[in-house]
C-alpha cells in the first residue's frame, strides 16, 4: 500500500486511472478482491435502509470496474473475469437497489466490451431474471437485449424465462413488454423470447391449457399496432425456422409435413403478412422459396396478397 502514501500525505483524491492501474497490479487483482469483500460485508451487516443511502460507494465501484473493463477490452484475462462474475452474481440477487443497479451496469459493460462465453452470458441472464421485480423491469429487459445482441446468443435460459412467465400476471407482463417494444426495438431479446413461446406452443409435451396460454401470450405480443417492421421481420424469420425444421423432420421420417401452428396463431401470422408487406418481402428475398410457400399455405396466404 506504499503507493497510497503520497495521496494520504496531501489528503488528495486518487485519480481513477491510478486506481485502475493498481487494480491490475501483478495480475492478481488483489484490490478488486478487497473491494468486493468490503462491499459484501457491509451489505450483510447493515440494514437495507442504510445501504440504500450509500449509493456513492456503488457509483464509485461501477465507475472503477467499468473503466477497468473498457480499458482492457479484448485483452481482459480469466483472472479478472473470475473476480467480477461472482460479485456480479451477488449484486444481481441483492435486494439493495443501488447494489443491484451496479450489477446491471457492469453486466452491460462486460457484454459490450468483452467476448464472454455463452455459459457465462446465460448465467448472467438467469441472475437478471432472478427475483424479477417490476420496478427493475425496463432496465432488466434492456440489459438482456444488450447481452443477446452483443454476444449474438442463440438461446435464452429457458427455465428462467418460463419461471418469469408463470410467476407474473399475463396481462401485466404483456403490457409491460408491449410498452418496452414501442420504445425500443429489442429484437435480439424478443426473437429468443418468442422462440421459447413457440417451442412451448408446438411441443407435444405441452398440455392443451398451457398451449392456449402461450398462444394467447404470443399473439398479444405480436400486436399489429405495436410491432415495428424490424420486429415483424424477426417474427417471420422465427416462424420460417420452425416450418423448415418441421419439414426436415417429416422428410427424415418419410411423412408428409403437417401444420404446426394452432389455427388462431395462423390467422395472426396471416394478418401480420398483410400488415407488414415490406418486412415479409425482405424475408422472401433471403429465405428458401419452398419454406416461404409452406408458411403461406399453412396460413392460407395467397400469392395475390403478397404479390409475385
Amino acid at each position: 500500500m506504499n503507493w497510497l502514501e503520497e495521496y494520504q500525505k496531501d489528503a488528495a483524491p486518487i485519480p481513477l486511472n491510478i486506481l485502475c492501474r493498481f487494480c491490475q497490479s501483478g495480475r492478481d487483482y488483489w484490490l478488486i478482491t478487497c473491494l468486493n469483500k468490503f462491499v459484501v460485508n457491509f451489505v450483510e451487516i447493515l440494514e437495507e435502509k442504510h445501504t440504500n443511502n450509500m449509493q456513492h460507494y456503488f457509483t464509485f465501484l461501477a465507475s472503477l470496474y467499468g473503466n477497468l473493463i473498457e480499458n482492457r477490452g479484448a485483452t481482459i484475462d480469466d483472472q479478472l473475469i473470475s473476480r467480477l462474475i461472482p460479485f456480479i452474481g451477488i449484486s444481481l440477487k441483492s435486494k439493495v437497489e443501488a447494489f443491484k443497479y451496479f450489477g446491471i451496469i457492469i453486466s452491460c459493460t462486460l457484454a459490450v466490451n468483452v467476448s464472454i462465453n455463452d455459459e457465462i452470458a446465460k448465467n448472467i441472464l438467469k441472475l437478471l431474471f432472478y427475483n424479477f421485480e417490476i420496478s427493475f423491469a425496463e432496465i432488466t429487459f434492456q440489459t438482456a437485449n444488450v447481452i443477446c445482441e452483443r454476444l449474438e446468443l442463440s438461446k435464452l435460459p429457458k427455465k428462467s424465462i418460463l419461471h418469469l412467465i408463470n410467476d407474473f400476471d399475463l396481462f401485466q407482463l404483456s403490457d409491460l413488454l408491449l410498452k418496452l417494444m414501442s420504445k425500443y426495438e429489442m429484437v435480439a431479446f424478443l426473437s429468443l423470447f418468442w422462440r421459447i413461446l413457440i417451442e412451448q406452443i408446438i411441443s407435444e409435451k405441452t398440455s392443451v391449457d398451457s398451449k392456449n396460454f402461450f398462444t394467447e401470450f404470443l399473439i398479444t405480443l405480436l400486436d399489429l399496432h405495436r410491432l415495428s417492421d424490424k420486429q415483424a421481420e424477426a417474427a417471420f424469420d422465427l416462424f420460417l425456422d420452425f416450418i423448415e425444421k418441421n419439414k426436415k423432420e417429416m422428410e427424415e421420417e418419410n411423412q408428409k409435413s403437417k401444420k404446426i401452428f394452432p389455427k388462431i396463431l395462423r390467422k395472426q401470422i396471416k394478418s401480420m403478412i398483410v400488415r407488414f408487406p415490406n418486412s415479409f418481402d425482405l424475408i422472401r428475398k433471403r429465405r428458401n422459396k419452398l419454406i416461404i410457400q409452406k408458411l403461406m399455405e399453412e396460413c392460407k396466404v395467397s400469392n395475390l396478397i403478397v404479390g409475385n
